[in-house]
């Protein structure tokens, strides 16, 4: 049990740096710049020979590092929400809004438009969009 107690904390304390890193550069969003790899066939000086006095060579795939355009990664809503959420829950927290509906009481404001759409079908005479 004391190992795992251990591995939670060193989790803690290395491995979530790392995630809380990246969820905060999430949140904000960032650029970065776009690195290529790019192979190309090269004729590579790779000795010398004595007898007939010349150079040998030898085609090669090198791997050549060139830079890209620089991207940018807008910020992500998810992550604003879930961070905003975690740290102070109490302001942050999803609240569904309540108003009086047209039918009595209180409701969502899905629930108003239902009611809504209820009485204009009566209204009307339809029942569902169909005339009775």
């Amino acid at each position: 049990m004391d190992a795992i107690q251990r591995g939670r904390k060193e989790w803690q304390d290395n491995g979530c740096a790392d995630i809380v890193l990246s969820m905060y550069k999430l949140a904000r969003g960032y650029t970065f710049q776009e690195k290529k790899v790019v192979q190309k066939k090269k004729l590579v000086k790779t000795g010398y020979d004595k007898k007939s006095g010349k150079y040998t060579y030898e085609m090669r795939v090198v791997e050549e590092d060139t830079t890209g355009k620089l991207v940018t990664v807008q910020p992500n809503h998810a992550a604003q929400q879930t961070i905003l959420f975690n740290r102070d829950g109490k302001r942050w927290k999803s609240q569904k809004e309540f108003i009086d509906r047209p039918n009595g009481g209180e409701g969502t404001p899905e629930e108003f438009a239902r009611d809504l759409f209820e009485i204009q079908e009566a209204m009307n005479g339809t029942i569902g969009g169909v005339e009775e």
